[in-house]
């Protein structure tokens, strides 16, 4: 499932990415300045030295003076996002030999220093680079070089689609790439939105249909998408599809579970209780996007594990945080006196999501779990 957690981590870097900018020439340099006071703010500016202008807050020399060693470095370095304000020759060499995977690899834009050009060289979709460059070069004027083939054609890409509703699909890559061609070659796709969920605008290259209208109608559709919370739903729609026909079932990652268990319960009791959960809360595992518990739990190997396999964060609170919830839910005398709060599963589902709690308890084996979801 590490697969799952790259993604998930890339959809939260756009929210605050770490951004590493790296140019050459004093041009270069004044443009990286523009960009920190414009659009990125926390960036780092790596410049060229310089005795007639001093570093400024945040900028940094180039490392071992050299913008090679710079990208080289920043590749490794756990960036987001690499601004090259530089030749597209020296940045495609420089990170060659680090390109390793595109849910791994940051998002790479090269720019000249006049700022007439901002290229999406690298991550377009997942790591957010084409949507970078055209905010860069709307604020600065300059011209945004986007090649995908579905941006070209102003159509939205199935990776796109899943990032924009915070959403995962199974055979990733695989997926990735069959949907992506169908969307360039202009075909037909229908798409299910049964999590009523809200879709962006530029989704509308897709032909939204309902159930009955997919029954009737499918044999004039290259692909299906099903955006479902529910377990396998995409096989409901496709037992008598072509063979020719693609489909896809998107799963938006919008519940949190909410867990407590006696210490050192083991992970494969966990693990079989949790499926059990879920299967009675009709939904699939890849619709959480985190589990929370007690911080006395944050240790505890099991939901360590769990939280691991299905790729999500792993949060916890503390017992004055729980305790004010604990009227709102049935709670155990001994979970009481074991951490100090009567209820852990409900409390802090309930905490992460200002309340918005989807289930009752569910309790077996010395195991709860309870189901909330973010607005």
């Amino acid at each position: 499932m590490s697969i799952v957690r790259n993604i998930y981590h890339k959809y939260e870097a756009v929210k605050a990415p770490k951004v590493a900018i790296i140019s050459l020439t004093t041009e270069g340099r004044a443009l990286a300045q523009r960009l920190q006071s414009t659009i990125f703010p926390e960036g780092i500016s790596y410049v060229k030295e310089s005795k007639q202008q001093k570093l400024l807050d945040k900028e940094k020399m180039l490392i071992e003076e050299s913008a090679f060693k710079t990208i080289q470095t920043m590749m490794q370095a756990s960036c987001d996002l690499i601004i090259s304000i530089m030749a597209t020759g020296i940045t495609v060499r420089a990170i060659a030999p680090f390109i390793q995977d595109k849910t791994i690899d940051p998002a790479i834009i090269v720019m000249d220093d006049q700022g007439e050009f901002v290229i999406s060289l690298l991550s377009g979709h997942i790591g957010h680079a084409n949507q970078w460059s055209r905010e860069i070069a709307e604020t600065i004027g300059g011209q945004a070089v986007i090649t995908t083939a579905t941006d070209v054609r102003k159509r939205m890409g199935l990776d796109d689609l899943a990032k924009s509703i915070n959403g995962y699909y199974r055979q990733f890559k695989v997926k990735t790439r069959q949907f992506n061609q169908m969307i360039a070659d202009n075909q037909k796709i229908a798409l299910m939105n049964q999590a009523g969920i809200s879709l962006p605008e530029n989704s509308q290259c897709f032909c939204e249909l309902d159930a009955i209208e997919w029954q009737n109608h499918s044999q004039d559709y290259q692909g299906l998408i099903v955006i479902s919370y529910e377990p396998l739903a995409i096989e409901k729609y496709c037992l008598n599809v072509s063979p020719h026909q693609k489909y896809v079932q998107i799963i938006p990652r919008k519940f949190v579970v909410g867990v407590g268990c006696r210490r050192n319960t083991s992970i494969e009791v966990l693990e079989r209780n949790f499926q059990i959960f879920m299967k009675e809360m009709n939904l699939d595992t890849l619709g959480v996007q985190k589990i929370v518990s007690i911080d006395v739990k944050k240790d505890e190997l099991a939901i360590i594990s769990l939280a691991k396999r299905i790729g999500v964060n792993f949060e916890t609170f503390s017992k004055e945080e729980l305790l004010a919830y604990e009227p709102l839910f049935e709670g155990s005398d001994f979970v009481k006196k074991a951490v100090g709060v009567a209820s852990v599963a409900q409390a802090s589902a309930y905490h992460e999501t200002n309340g918005n709690i989807m289930s009752e308890r569910y309790a077996n084996e010395g195991v709860t779990f309870a189901l909330a979801k973010y607005e």
